[in-house]
């Protein structure tokens, strides 16, 4: 199955080619890169190498953020099932990038699953950003510092920059998490 980022670069190849009127043909003389390679890469058949996006992207006199990232003008639709991993720990909790941070976007949101009985710790330290939890489903104890605080599904809370603190799951259950940090 494609991965998002592959999906991306490969919508935006075929959308940068057909906006110039280019057949495959074309960008392969312009780029070096074959015709086939080019083909297989709009269909999301092939993860491009590094060099390969260098000869795309000097071909083609394009920014690597025109070919990598989401265009930011059209609507995205997310699964977070078919989102990247950030982490995972078997048994304990995996979290899964939904909006990664990008140039000209100040916040990144994630989905946390965390198992019952298993704690999840800071998972973007840092003095710059400010977490926004909501509990979708189970119940969260929320530890900051030295004091605890419990979310029931459907409350969120706002944890201040450098705040250190951790995402309990005292439950029998799942407990499922929607997170955003954000520059503020």
């Amino acid at each position: 199955m494609m991965e998002i980022r592959e999906r991306t670069l490969s919508d935006n190849l075929k959308r940068i080619r057909t906006r110039r009127n280019l057949s495959l043909e074309a960008v392969a003389g312009l780029t070096g890169v074959s015709r086939s390679m080019l083909a297989q890469i709009e269909r999301g058949e092939s993860n491009p190498t590094v060099s390969t996006i260098n000869k795309i992207t000097a071909g083609l006199r394009i920014d690597y953020e025109e070919l990598l990232c989401p265009k930011k003008d059209e609507l995205r639709i997310i699964d977070p099932e078919m989102a990247g991993e950030f982490s995972e720990r078997p048994g304990k909790y995996r979290t899964l990038m939904i909006f990664p941070y990008e140039q000209g976007r100040s916040f990144e949101q994630m989905k946390a699953v965390i198992e019952p009985g298993q704690v999840l710790g800071n998972l973007l330290p840092g003095e710059d950003m400010n977490e926004y939890v909501s509990v979708i489903s189970g119940d969260l104890v929320l530890r900051v510092q030295s004091d605890e605080y419990t979310l029931v599904e459907g409350m969120s809370a706002r944890i201040p920059a450098g705040n250190e603190h951790v995402y309990c799951n005292r439950s029998s259950e799942k407990l499922i998490l929607m997170i955003i940090f954000s520059k503020e």
